[in-house]
């Protein structure tokens, strides 16, 4: 999107950026007909050239399903350009976790429990994914979401 965010994409009103990355934008919207929010993800004009990429991610991820990837909502296009409607996760990145556990007191030892938690949930949800053919090819603390 550029950089006024449009009203509307699809069957949803925009509400507000939540991120922008390497394909495009993630926006939050809601259903213009009622419902809960969800993450909005479409290419920017400027990145058009992403466009099979999104419909790639589009298709691999309406075939999984496990409690540690995020869900597809909807998905189509709005003037040739695909977006995809996915679950909202409200809560921190991993990255935002890992730095306030670098800031704080006590160390990390007396969180070892939480991060072991963490790491056991990603480790599933990529065995998933692995066993299902596919490999995340963008995984990073930034892009690894903790559900609050």
């Amino acid at each position: 999107m550029a950089s006024t965010l449009p009203e509307t994409l699809g069957p949803y009103r925009i509400l507000g950026l939540i991120g922008v990355g390497g394909m495009g934008s993630v926006l939050r919207a809601e259903p213009i007909a009622g419902g809960a929010p969800v993450a909005l993800k479409s290419v920017t004009v400027q990145q058009r050239a992403h466009i099979p990429a999104l419909r790639r991610e589009i298709y691999a991820l309406s075939k999984l399903e496990h409690p540690g990837i995020v869900r597809i909502k909807d998905s189509g296009t709005d003037g040739g350009v695909p977006w995809i409607a996915m679950e909202l996760v409200e809560g921190p990145s991993l990255r935002d976790e890992c730095e306030a556990l670098t800031r704080t007191r006590p160390p990390i030892l007396d969180r070892l429990g939480d991060v072991l938690t963490i790491v056991a949930q990603l480790c599933s949800a990529l065995a998933y994914m692995h066993g299902e053919g596919m490999i995340h090819r963008d995984l990073k603390p930034a892009n690894v979401l903790l559900a609050g």
